[in-house]
């Protein structure tokens, strides 16, 4: 609903023809009070309705499922490098066991 500039003076040439100059301003405070407490209770009722569904708690939780699922893959990675790490870890102590035993072994070869 768009209101022009010349629909606002024509409605306001009307309203002075119609009220005339004397009830024209205490027509607009009152048309100004219940203007005032539509919007509140619009606004009251958005609230409301906003409680009732957790829209922040909903839209918080989409953000939150996003940035998770953009961290998804590098987590896979990060996993996948723990676990060839740790193997990696394994065969070097194993391999510095069978170290140990050759040198333990020529050790007491020697003696």
């Amino acid at each position: 609903m768009d209101i022009g500039l010349q629909e606002l003076f024509l409605i306001s040439v009307m309203a002075l023809i119609i009220l005339g100059p004397e009830r024209l301003p205490s027509t607009m405070k009152q048309i100004m009070i219940w203007a005032s407490k539509i919007k509140n209770s619009f606004n009251s009722i958005k609230k409301e309705f906003e409680n009732e569904l957790d829209l922040d708690g909903i839209q918080q939780q989409i953000h939150n499922e996003k940035i998770l699922k953009e961290l998804g893959e590098p987590i896979e990675q990060l996993e996948e490098n723990a676990k060839k790490l740790q193997q990696s870890l394994l065969d070097l102590d194993a391999s510095s066991n069978d170290l140990m035993a050759d040198i333990t072994d020529k050790t007491e070869s020697e003696k």
